[in-house]
């Protein structure tokens, strides 16, 4: 396998168990040696079959060529050029960076796993050979923890509270005008006519008389609401 030639890959049904830990090694040094990311990217669909076949078939020898495949997608990630200006960038959007062998999801889930690759969680999860959709998984909650790290960090910034029964009772208040405001929302959707309909045409009487009475009740709340900002 020559540092700048497609390495000559084995059929999947081809390769053996004892060798999959050699090809996987071999594998992730050619890549490390290559630029082209349309040769990478014909390189990793071939893995992506040994793979596959592995996982069905030898699922314990696997785990080598899985993590092969993973350094491939982090090479080819690396070597990704920017998403176009001015396009979104979303894995449903238009990110080509114009390599022909890549649809532009395929390349921002790329450029997400090498751009989270030294992450600790990330790199033991592409070093036990998980899959992609594993990886992508832990750098999203990888994600959702530093937001929530951060707003925890915001929090014990701010200064001690002065009157917590009062923040607590307006924090109630403000959840309750939020909570109004999109029910509020919702209800746009339907008209009058719908509303009457939907309470007169139900069969059981005391359905009928539980919706007119919360119905009822949460225009009373809108009244009241009405009040407060007269």
């Amino acid at each position: 396998m020559g540092p700048g030639a497609l390495p000559s890959l084995p059929a999947p049904s081809a390769v053996s168990v004892e060798q999959v830990a050699a090809l996987a090694a071999a594998i992730e040094t050619w890549a490390e040696a290559i630029d082209d990311v349309d040769a990478l990217e014909e390189a990793r669909a071939q893995v992506a079959a040994i793979e596959t076949y592995l996982r069905r078939r030898h699922n314990a020898a696997s785990a080598d060529i899985a993590r092969a495949d993973r350094r491939l997608e982090v090479r080819i990630g690396t070597l990704l050029a920017p998403p176009r200006q001015g396009r979104r960038t979303d894995i449903n959007g238009d990110t080509s960076s114009g390599t022909k062998k890549l649809n532009p999801g395929r390349e921002n889930e790329f450029r997400r796993i090498a751009a989270h690759a030294d992450d600790l969680a990330v790199a033991e999860a592409i070093e036990r050979g998980a899959s992609r959709s594993e990886v992508l998984r832990t750098i999203q909650r990888g994600e959702v923890q530093a937001q929530v790290d951060d707003g925890r960090e915001f929090l014990e910034s701010l200064p001690p509270s002065k009157d917590p029964e009062g923040d607590l009772l307006r924090a109630r208040v403000y959840d309750s005008i939020l909570a109004v405001e999109d029910a509020a929302k919702d209800m746009e959707r339907w008209t009058v006519d719908d509303i009457r309909w939907a309470i007169e045409s139900e069969s059981l009487a005391h359905v009928r008389q539980l919706m007119t009475a919360r119905l009822t009740d949460s225009l009373s709340v809108l009244g009241r609401f009405s009040e407060v900002t007269s």
